[in-house]
């Protein structure tokens, strides 16, 4: 008998308590054990002595170092197949391919094996190692109607549809090559997100057709039907030529409900609020209001956010990302704002400036802090001015991820020159610096810059309702501002509804399905 096969039995499953089997391994160790002596005195029988006595013999010959050690379990020797098993593995593709069934039952394939075998595995070990060969081999129920032939011809076409515009085309195609390919269905659904049944009557109808039973069938319409859709969108469009007034409704245009009323009062005909809202929306016409549209015509918008989206998953601990924008210039002068009062203030049209205010800031996004200084202007200098600010007060980091909108000096060359500067290898071991990298938002996309939203709670904070005597009393109370702000963070990483800070637009985080810009804040502050 093998030794792997003769200590296969752990010693951790034991029914006694470890001081007995320790006290049997000393008496067996010391070479004074006395079966029948020792059972009475631990209460346990001569037989269970006897085989721990027999287990310990085998653990000497076969690890004579683990003797004293309780935890060691014996490793397993892996059982070797028997012929039984061999002979099933061998016969199941046999039997798989020969299977008259559309569908890979265990118990008819079960059948086939006996007939082969009548001394074969019975049903309940058959079907376990039947699912076990299927699992490691890839072959679903479903293998024998896979495509098993396709032409050059079709393969050739095939391919040009799995790059094709058309979804429906890529779908079918990658369904009829992973099919041929050996692929099972449940994969192919997971990856052309369609319903097993569609995936077999694609499968079936290439098998019995070919590409041109797989052909987008043009959809035709009852003429008849049509006729009838285009008769009311005409008799909706007269309507619509014509002022409600006429129909005996007090209003300066058309609501749905009153051209329902008015359209079953005129042609005598029924039509329900839904019919007549699909039929405006099919002839091009709703109800629009203006209003100002944030979108961004980037044609590499999902690149340049994917890129952004990279370094934020994947900042390290010694990497800072800032989100960096400019806030002004606003004149000095009474500001509109929101206020508990008895009655609206009014602010003067025309007022006289007490000075200008631009204020340059970079939001650290890890760890919610603002840096930020003033400038009588925005360009080129004042963006390297503030990559100096950053790289002083973030000397101990390795990296700085500087984020902003695609404003002309945001891309100057200067600006460029100088990061290529500060990430020379001469720079950095005189200044002891970081290295910097770029990443630009997309074009017009400045409602994804997070810092907009920091500035948003600045206005309502600070600049709204606000009347100060002079430029240095604003910069004054927004200094104040950011600095209970930034020692707040520190103290509290989560943001506090009690605080001002806590009533900005929404949280100073990256998010591409947020607007961060707040539009009445910003002409609040003009």
């Amino acid at each position: 008998m093998r030794v792997g096969s003769i200590l296969s039995v752990s010693f951790c499953m034991n029914k006694i308590p470890v001081s007995k089997i320790s006290r049997i391994s000393e008496e067996f160790l010391a070479g004074t054990l006395k079966t029948a002596k020792l059972a009475a005195e631990l209460h346990i029988t001569r037989r269970t002595v006897a085989r721990r006595v027999a287990k310990l013999k085998r653990l000497a010959a076969a690890f004579p170092d683990k003797l004293q050690d309780l935890s060691f379990n014996p490793p397993r020797q892996p059982r070797e197949k028997t012929q039984l098993y061999r002979d099933l593995i061998g016969i199941l593709p046999v039997l798989v391919d020969r299977a008259a069934t559309p569908c890979l039952y265990a118990e008819s394939l079960w059948a086939e094996y006996r007939k082969i075998y009548p001394q074969g595995y019975g049903k309940f070990w058959f079907e376990h190692h039947y699912r076990a060969w299927r699992a490691s081999n890839q072959v679903c129920r479903f293998y024998n109607q896979r495509v098993r032939v396709i032409s050059p011809e079709d393969d050739a076409i095939l391919q040009k549809w799995r790059s094709a515009g058309s979804r429906e085309q890529w779908k079918k195609a990658t369904v009829i090559l992973g099919s041929f390919a050996g692929r099972t269905l449940a994969e192919l659904m997971g990856q052309v997100e369609k319903t097993r049944p569609t995936l077999l009557e694609w499968i079936e109808n290439y098998k019995n057709g070919g590409l041109r039973k797989l052909d987008l069938q043009p959809y035709t319409t009852c003429p008849a039907l049509l006729e009838g859709v285009r008769l009311k969108q005409e008799n909706l469009t007269r309507l619509l030529h014509q002022a409600p007034k006429l129909h005996g409704f007090n209003r300066t245009s058309w609501r749905v409900e009153d051209l329902v009323t008015a359209y079953q009062a005129v042609y005598n005909l029924p039509i329900s609020r839904s019919c007549v809202l699909e039929n405006l929306h099919k002839m091009g016409l709703g109800y629009y209001k203006s209003r100002e549209l944030l979108t961004s015509p980037d044609p590499d918008f999902r690149e340049k956010l994917g890129h952004i989206k990279h370094i934020l998953r994947n900042l390290g601990e010694h990497e800072r990302f800032f989100s960096v924008d400019e806030y002004g210039p606003f004149a000095i002068k009474l500001k509109t704002g929101r206020s508990f009062t008895r009655e609206r203030q009014t602010v003067p049209q025309v007022q006289k400036s007490k000075g200008c205010v631009v204020l340059i800031a970079a939001l650290e996004l890890s760890r919610n802090q603002v840096s930020h200084f003033y400038s009588y202007k925005k360009n080129t200098d004042q963006m390297i001015r503030l990559l100096d600010l950053l790289l002083e007060e973030y000397r101990d980091t390795e990296k700085l991820y500087l984020s902003w909108d695609c404003a002309s000096f945001h891309a100057a060359k200067k600006l460029y020159a100088r990061r290529d500067e500060i990430n020379s290898e001469a720079y950095r071991l005189q200044h002891r610096t970081p290295l910097v990298e770029f990443a630009p938002l997309p074009v017009s996309a400045q409602f994804l810059n997070v810092i907009e939203s920091v500035f948003s709670g600045l206005a309502r904070a600070v600049i709204h309702n606000s009347n100060y005597g002079s430029a240095e009393e604003c910069r004054a109370a927004i200094d104040r501002h950011f600095m209970e702000r930034n020692r707040h963070f520190r103290e509290h990483p989560r943001r506090a509804g009690n605080k001002i800070w806590g009533q900005e637009l929404v949280a100073p985080e990256f998010h591409e399905g947020r607007h961060t810009k707040s539009l009445s804040a910003m002409r609040g502050a003009r």
